[in-house]
């Protein structure tokens, strides 16, 4: 017979969902505008230039436009914003104590809240890194392994991010601490 123990409640992730969805489209117009759209902008401006070859042409566009988008200080606020969202409940005794009343185990309510908020960050970041393709390849622009490595190094510095400040928020257990502990 088989188990029926998960650690993810799809009705708490649907939820986060309906809830804060907000929040993700904030931050994926952040990320397509500074990405996606600056790349298209620098491309323009270097693709008038004639002092550079070709190469070093696509280099300096692709890096102008990594530079203003893979900030780590966004991404460690768009974090913060995250956990004080998906983790909200914790902020209140009295609605602290109505969620750990409802049948649904605290791993399994915690595992849920960690990956739907992993998933507001991570997904505006995948959707950006296709959209850029597109536009490199619009512009005939060849060396897309940067963007594969930025896609890896941004994703990382956001596990890093919302890790710690699930651990702050965890820690604190306050709404005004936590923001103030996690800087």
């Amino acid at each position: 017979m088989k188990s029926k123990t998960s650690c993810f409640n799809k009705t708490i992730f649907k939820k986060n969902m309906t809830h804060f969805w907000p929040l993700w489209a904030l931050y994926s117009c952040y990320l397509i505008v500074s990405l996606p759209v600056g790349l298209w902008f620098n491309m323009r401006y270097y693709l008038q230039d004639d002092s550079y070859s070709q190469l070093q042409r696509q280099v300096y566009a692709i890096s102008g436009a990594m530079r203003a988008a893979m900030n780590p200080v966004i991404t460690f606020a768009f974090a913060a914003v995250m956990i004080m969202a998906v983790f909200s409940y914790l902020y209140s005794a009295k609605s602290a104590n109505m969620m750990h009343a409802l049948p649904v185990n605290r791993l399994e309510l915690y595992v849920t809240n960690y990956l739907s908020g992993l998933i507001f960050l991570i997904v505006p970041e995948i959707i950006t890194f296709f959209i850029t393709v597109l536009v490199c390849l619009a512009n005939q622009f060849t060396c897309i392994q940067y963007l594969f490595a930025a896609l890896l190094a941004q994703a990382g510095v956001t596990f890093f991010a919302y890790s710690l400040a699930v651990f702050v928020a965890m820690f604190t257990g306050q709404a005004f601490a936590m923001p103030c502990y996690y800087v």
